[in-house]
């Protein structure tokens, strides 16, 4: 895999023409054909640069050497990066990532940046469960309540926006809850109610309704429970010490106020770690077709570029 990143000032349009020529003279067909000149380059990087739905210009390297092995895909992101690593629309279709590992391993940045390298949507099911603690405390229902739970599952109206820059939106009904789901206290009563059997199995459906057509998706058990098919798994983990410190800072970035200190946050994680791996229903567990990865000296881009390359490797 190979990245290029180049900036957006009008100078380095005919550098983005020029490599757009190359990939042509490569036998590389773009999907955006009036991307392949100069002029055409530059009305096109300004309509990406205004469009929050045109995430990608790709073009598809063909199998010149019939080889049987899958194109590969060149695809042109919106911050003038070009990568070679994508899906092609059928790869899409049918592609199921998954990424599992305890909390502030890095997971969702990670599956994020994953998703948008692939095209892919994200699908992050923690979320799923922030979001049930946070509908059943404004609806009065409490967390050890698993029938009451249930039956919220069954008309949880659960969305997420995927927007090409910045983090993951959730939404319930017309409500964006992207906030409100990451205070603490959320974060105690997601614990709670993933607990529940009753609770899992009624999100069950929802998860993988929610990850058709392909996605990444990250969580406890998406290699285990949810997608045990999925074409690719990888367990993310980080020692506990560094993941503190990554959680911490994260809660320091939004703001919050009366933020404990890395001890108490590593003390924090590790009692929801004995939590999510010894509860009776999809306890987190690394899938035995899982590759592991130690995340602790490593930046989120470097963990996306490995899990490119294993992913184009497989």
């Amino acid at each position: 895999m190979w990245v290029w990143k180049l900036s957006s000032s009008a100078s380095e349009l005919g550098v983005i023409s020029g490599l757009l020529r190359l990939a042509r003279w490569a036998g590389v067909t773009v999907t955006h054909p009036e991307a392949t000149s100069r002029a055409g380059a530059a009305a096109t990087m300004q309509a990406a640069r205004r469009s929050r739905t045109d995430r990608f210009m790709a073009a598809t390297l063909p199998d010149s050497a019939g080889s049987g092995k899958r194109s590969e895909r060149l695809v042109l992101r919106r911050n003038f990066g070009i990568m070679r690593g994508g899906l092609t629309d059928g790869e899409q279709a049918r592609q199921v990532v998954v990424i599992d590992g305890p909390a502030g391993a890095g997971k969702s940045t990670i599956a994020r940046d994953l998703a948008r390298a692939l095209g892919l949507s994200m699908l992050d099911t923690g979320a799923i469960y922030r979001a049930l603690a946070w509908a059943a405390e404004r609806d009065g229902i409490a967390w050890d309540d698993e029938a009451g739970l249930a039956t919220l599952c069954r008309s949880l109206p659960i969305r997420f926006e995927n927007p090409q820059e910045g983090p993951q939106r959730v939404f319930l009904g017309s409500e964006d809850v992207s906030e409100a789901i990451r205070t603490a206290e959320i974060t105690v009563g997601a614990s709670q109610v993933s607990a529940h059997p009753a609770v899992r199995a009624e999100l069950l459906s929802v998860q993988r309704a929610l990850g058709e057509g392909g996605c990444v998706a990250e969580g406890r058990d998406m290699g285990t429970v949810v997608f045990p098919g999925a074409s690719h798994k990888f367990f993310v983990t980080a020692s506990p010490l560094v993941r503190a410190r990554r959680r911490r800072e994260e809660r320091l970035a939004r703001g919050d106020e009366g933020v404990p200190s890395v001890e108490a946050v590593r003390r924090a994680l590790e009692e929801r770690d004995l939590r999510d791996s010894t509860r009776e229903a999809a306890p987190l567990a690394q899938a035995p077709d899982a590759v592991r990865v130690d995340t602790s000296s490593m930046e989120p881009e470097a963990v996306v570029d490995h899990l490119l390359s294993l992913i184009q490797a497989g």
